[in-house]
């Protein structure tokens, strides 16, 4: 199988979702999350794209997603008490620093604060360590980690819940268990009664999450004068297999560059009727500050390939690795594991041999498997080298973003360029946001 014709892999896996649909299995939506950062996600692609491991690899993958569950049992609501008479309600993410003094709360993603937006509801998952002391009374906030929990009652419920689903398909067996389904039933059971008649837009940050299409496929099938509109805030992906067009999905998705509205047509099997285009609400600027940096991903499959090529790369005299500094991705949750993989980083670049290298290249980084950042940094004009972790996966085509040039330097090391800038996100205002969010509360 070629690695790199990531086109053919979508077409597999809408065949898929439309074998589900014929079959009346169940909607799509429902499928877990098929994010590339996903280990049951991968797990679930592979087996769809005809390149999975073992079973017992399978089954162990399975285990650990299926008791992370234990994490969410213990779950905390923050609220006030009436929220229904909200005509607007935004969905979102929120850690301990996007919540000001006044009880407001700055979203990052859509660059804006709430007390600018007082006529709405928002409705925020936390993933910050402790709730905020005071809140602005249009705001709940659902905080899905507290403690863990050693009840195994309500995981033990939902496998048998879906016990059915195992003679069916076990892929969509194995998704219905997860913690992402876990976690999904939590949500819209807390959230689902803030909706009414009365909500004319719902905007969400979407990623394509469970918890997002379950809630959202409620909403499309009992509210027909609700509007739901989905914002893709985070960097063009590899491999967005978790915007494939769904029942589920939103009404109206927002891009904010021309590949993407590309890639979502030609690919992801979107009408370009339901996609809204406006410049980006998060990116306005790009930090030109950083300097030779290795950006981890959030889990690494293969270590020995990775620090083979991060040697090749100092061997060969394409970048001298002694001046480069590691850079753990934000979200890790494994900090004992992380902490011990950049040690092993760092003490193999002190290891290397001190090279000196006519044509040094400055601005350098380098991003390690999976990675959206990799278009921010084109877009700020850095040279970028990418070692890849799992081809399918993580490796960009100049198919699905055609402003993209990639170089295969060694077996899994490319460099890219872009064609043309702001064509995989443009740029927006600050000054821009509220007027641009009013306007979407035009759209039916």
């Amino acid at each position: 199988m070629n690695a790199l014709k990531q086109e053919d892999f979508f077409k597999k896996v809408k065949d898929y979702f439309q074998k589900l649909k014929e079959n009346r299995t169940t909607d799509n939506g429902y499928l877990h999350y098929l994010s590339p950062n996903s280990n049951l996600g991968v797990m679930i692609l592979k087996s769809i794209l005809g390149s999975n491991k073992g079973f017992f690899s399978n089954l162990i993958t399975v285990i650990k997603e299926t008791l992370y569950s234990l994490n969410y049992i213990n779950y905390k609501i923050s609220s006030h008490k009436d929220y229904l008479n909200y005509k607007r309600i935004v969905i979102t993410w929120g850690f301990e620093n996007d919540f000001k003094k006044d009880g407001s709360f700055f979203d990052r993603y859509f660059k804006i604060n709430s007390r600018d937006l007082d006529d709405a509801l928002w409705i925020i998952i936390y993933k910050g360590r402790n709730l905020p002391e005071k809140t602005q009374k249009n705001i709940f906030i659902i905080k899905p980690f507290e403690k863990i929990s050693f009840n195994f009652f309500p995981i033990l419920k939902l496998i048998f819940m879906n016990l059915h689903l195992l003679t069916k398909d076990k892929k969509l067996f194995f998704s219905s268990i997860s913690n992402q389904n876990f976690f999904a039933n939590i949500f819209f059971n807390e959230v689902k009664k803030f909706f009414s008649e009365k909500a004319s837009i719902v905007l969400i940050a979407y990623e394509g999450q469970v918890f997002q299409n379950k809630l959202l496929g409620y909403i499309s099938k009992n509210f027909k004068n609700t509007t739901s509109i989905g914002y893709v805030h985070s960097p063009p992906m590899a491999a967005p297999y978790n915007f494939i067009y769904k029942k589920s999905s939103p009404n109206k998705i927002i891009l904010c560059g021309k590949d993407q509205l590309y890639c979502f047509v030609k690919f992801l099997g979107w009408k370009r009727s339901k996609i809204i285009f406006l410049p980006s609400f998060r990116f306005n600027s790009f930090n030109s500050e950083i300097k030779n940096k290795i950006f981890l991903p959030l889990s690494i499959l293969n270590k020995k390939k990775v620090f083979q090529s991060l040697e090749t790369l100092h061997s060969k005299k394409i970048l001298n690795l002694k001046k480069f500094s590691i850079k753990s991705h934000p979200l890790i949750v494994d900090t004992k594991k992380n902490d011990l993989l950049v040690e092993h980083l760092k003490r193999l670049i002190k290891s290397l041999k001190n090279q000196r290298i006519k044509k040094t290249k400055r601005n350098s980084l380098i991003f390690i498997g999976i990675s959206g950042a990799i278009i921010e940094a084109l877009e700020n004009g850095f040279n970028v080298i990418h070692i890849s972790d799992d081809p399918q996966l993580d490796i960009f085509s100049e198919k699905l973003w055609p402003s993209l040039k990639k170089k295969k330097i060694y077996s899994n090391i490319f460099s890219y360029k872009l064609k043309k800038k702001q064509n995989l996100i443009k740029l927006g205002k600050i000054s821009n946001n509220l007027k641009n969010i009013n306007y979407l509360s035009s759209y039916r």
